[in-house]
């Protein structure tokens, strides 16, 4: 886990902060400004998120079901939009289930 540290400063200074690794038990970076904090944790959110959808569709893809009991087919989510949403445009169907 991550940490964010601020760094000692002096009055009238720009605040820096260094962010440590609970796992390496070391800072992994030092006198970031609070953006590039920002940048940092926001580009590892984008990556982690980018993994996790990688790593749905290849289940999908080899026919695993990602989520369970609640993977839902196309056929079966467009089925509960239709209940739920009775006027609404019926989804085609494109791929068998």
């Amino acid at each position: 886990m991550a940490q964010i540290i601020e760094q000692p400063s002096t009055p009238g200074d720009v605040q820096r902060y260094a962010i440590w690794s609970g796992i390496e038990d070391d800072f992994t970076h030092l006198s970031l400004t609070e953006d590039e904090v920002i940048r940092y944790f926001a580009s590892k959110a984008y990556e982690d998120a980018r993994a996790r959808a990688i790593e749905i569709m290849e289940k999908l893809r080899k026919g695993e079901r990602p989520y369970l009991q609640f993977t839902l087919t196309w056929g079966q989510a467009n089925e509960r939009h239709h209940r739920s949403h009775p006027d609404a445009y019926e989804f085609e169907q494109h791929l068998e289930d």
